[in-house]
């Protein structure tokens, strides 16, 4: 029997909604995870999706599955008779979809929607978001799986919505016009600092599309009079930005402030303990690292003790960058000004 698929697959942030039932397997639209915050919160370690553990032999599962598309040999005996049933039904297009992706690269986990396991495959030539029902009595009976139209360059109007934003942000007149509602009440509690970056900034000289990433964001490098920075934004939902963000920025002149490395050690060392050191934060620090506290703790504790910190580089809105280095890893760690009773406002972190 054919199983109708759910209308909306609740996607991370943002999806593109297309939708196309072929039995018990479908091919669904862009249902990737993509980051939608312009800054991060204080102290916010990467987010995860859904931490739930995946349900025992579904990866198995679809490993076999995938290699058996690239070998041109489906693997249907681990499947209930129903999803056999319509997948050799759609064998062909699904044979062509795997031929223009070409190898696997990775395979993720990315959580658990609707009782079934979300895993994020990379291919050499696009990627997939691949949802499994659980195995029951050895059978796979739900298998889910979708993706944005495969492509080797950037998606259409990308380029033309980063230049408005850009030269929004830049005048003090946000380019409203081209974001989506969701996305216009993110941006305008965030308009004080990203006016003021692109003030720091300056003229924009160049914008160059640099690679598509694991998100399946268009990624754009971008040259200021006064410094560089890298925009990602996902497709287009019906003409208008619905996500974007804006990382690794840097100012052509960098002066490190004389007091934040010595916070910042401080702050480090007291992570290293597990103890944050929180009579060096304002109350709203204290609450988001300790919110935070086990995300944190989770992306430092493996790389071991600290090493060195060393000055980077300085971005807008007053940020010192720092290059903080431990035994097994390494980590990009941004600061803001510190009050006058050395408490710090602002600081975010990003292990490389």
């Amino acid at each position: 029997m054919t199983r109708r698929v759910l209308n909306t697959l609740r996607q991370f942030t943002a999806s593109v909604k297309f939708l196309l039932s072929i039995g018990l397997l479908a091919v669904l639209g862009s249902v990737l995870s993509a980051a939608t915050a312009v800054a991060q919160a204080n102290d916010q370690a990467p987010n995860k999706i859904l931490s739930e553990a995946s349900h025992p032999a579904t990866e198995n599962w679809l490993r076999k599955q995938i290699a058996g598309w690239e070998e041109h040999q489906p693997v249907f005996e681990g499947m209930t008779e129903g999803l056999a049933a319509g997948t050799r039904k759609q064998r062909t297009g699904i044979q062509e979809k795997f031929d223009a992706l070409g190898a696997m690269q990775s395979l993720t986990f990315q959580g658990q929607e609707n009782g079934m396991d979300v895993y994020l495959v990379i291919f050499d030539h696009g990627a997939l978001s691949w949802m499994v029902g659980p195995v029951a009595g050895g059978k796979v009976g739900s298998s889910l799986l979708g993706g944005p139209t495969i492509r080797s360059g950037p998606s259409p109007g990308t380029e033309a919505a980063v230049r408005k934003l850009i030269a929004g942000f830049a005048a003090g007149f946000p380019a409203y016009d081209v974001m989506s509602q969701s996305l216009v009440s993110q941006i305008f509690p965030q308009m004080s600092s990203l006016g003021g970056a692109a003030k720091e900034f300056g003229a924009l000289k160049s914008l160059t599309f640099s690679k598509i990433n694991p998100q399946w964001f268009d990624v754009y490098d971008a040259v200021y009079e006064n410094g560089r920075a890298v925009w990602s934004i996902a497709p287009l939902v019906g003409g208008r930005v619905s996500s974007f963000r804006i990382s690794e920025e840097a100012l052509n002149h960098s002066t490190p402030h004389p007091d934040r490395e010595a916070s910042l050690r401080r702050y480090v060392e007291s992570l290293e303990q597990g103890a944050p050191n929180y009579n060096e934060m304002p109350p709203e620090g204290v609450a988001i690292v300790r919110r935070n506290l086990p995300n944190i703790l989770a992306a430092i504790k493996p790389l071991g003790h600290l090493q060195s910190i060393t000055f980077d580089h300085s971005a807008p809105n007053d940020t010192d960058v720092y290059l903080v280095s431990f035994e097994r890893g390494k980590v990009e760690w941004s600061m803001g000004p510190l009050t006058p009773d050395g408490k710090v406002t602002r600081r975010n972190f990003r292990v490389l």
